[in-house]
């Protein structure tokens, strides 16, 4: 009965440009609730407030072709987005999250040691999967303050690519979360 995607959508909108379409998470809890958005995830919210983080945005131009816009300037826009709140007065400006930018570059200058003649990509995931000191994988959510959870994994995207594609790794703690709730039949 709480609608936070028509809620989120009057707060962004005003701020968005002609043929902009912005993505993003709303997390936290429904507005006014004491109900979690993700069961057990308050990501540092007190209940019954949320935030939003963009994560993708694109422009379509009036000849309809279409912008992705890379991940850095998301990060530029919105964090753009929360000083034009702050000089119009806007009290939402504290509810908006700029995405989380653990690493920019390629991953073979990542993990320069792994040999990219031999296995490389099996050798790469198993890195990827246990990196915590990069990647946090398989410790707790750090924006999770009142409940100890799993952090869910990490988003991989290309910069520039001919086909805009999004990679998500799960950790291993998460999957099994995830996993139990779903034999328990929670949705």
């Amino acid at each position: 009965k709480v609608d936070v995607w028509s809620e989120w959508g009057d707060i962004i909108y005003p701020y968005l440009e002609d043929g902009m379409t912005v993505y993003g998470e709303i997390f936290g809890y429904l507005t006014g609730t004491e109900t979690a958005i993700q069961k057990f995830y308050d990501y540092g919210c007190n209940k019954g407030e949320n935030k939003f983080m963009p994560y993708r945005i694109t422009t379509t131009s009036p000849d309809g072709s279409k912008y992705e816009w890379n991940v850095s300037e998301v990060k530029e826009w919105t964090d753009n987005l929360i000083k034009r709140m702050a000089m119009d007065g806007n009290v939402n400006k504290d509810r908006i999250h700029p995405i989380d930018i653990l690493y920019k570059g390629t991953l073979a200058d990542l993990y320069s040691d792994l040999d990219t003649d031999n296995h490389w990509h099996t050798n790469l995931l198993e890195r990827m999967k246990n990196d915590k000191d990069n990647f946090g994988m398989e410790l707790n959510e750090p924006l999770c303050t009142f409940n100890k959870v799993p952090r869910e994994g990490i988003m991989i995207r290309i910069n520039n690519d001919k086909f805009v594609r999004a990679f998500k790794l799960k950790t291993q703690s998460f999957m099994l979360k995830e996993a139990v709730s779903i034999d328990a039949g929670e949705i």
